[in-house]
């Protein structure tokens, strides 16, 4: 399982999606691309955003007490 954190502006919104991706454990490659592409899409937002780790710390509160079964969430907030 794989766990991808996009930011994503809008406006004056700024959206937070946490996915969760299950990914073949023989499949390496696509791990890494999906890795990477996470770590430059959060260094950007956490560059142009302040908010973004508060924002990311409640985010993983909410998503570690919410059930398995939930595949993704999203948080938006004012920025």
């Amino acid at each position: 399982m794989v766990s991808l954190i996009l930011f994503v502006r809008s406006s004056s919104l700024l959206f937070l999606y946490h996915l969760q991706v299950s990914v073949a454990s023989s499949s390496f490659v696509l791990l890494f691309s999906i890795a990477s592409f996470s770590v430059v899409v959060l260094r950007r937002a956490i560059a142009h955003h302040r908010r973004a780790r508060v924002v990311l710390g409640m985010h993983f509160c909410l998503s570690h007490s919410l059930p398995p079964s939930i595949s993704h969430t999203a948080i938006l907030f004012a920025s």
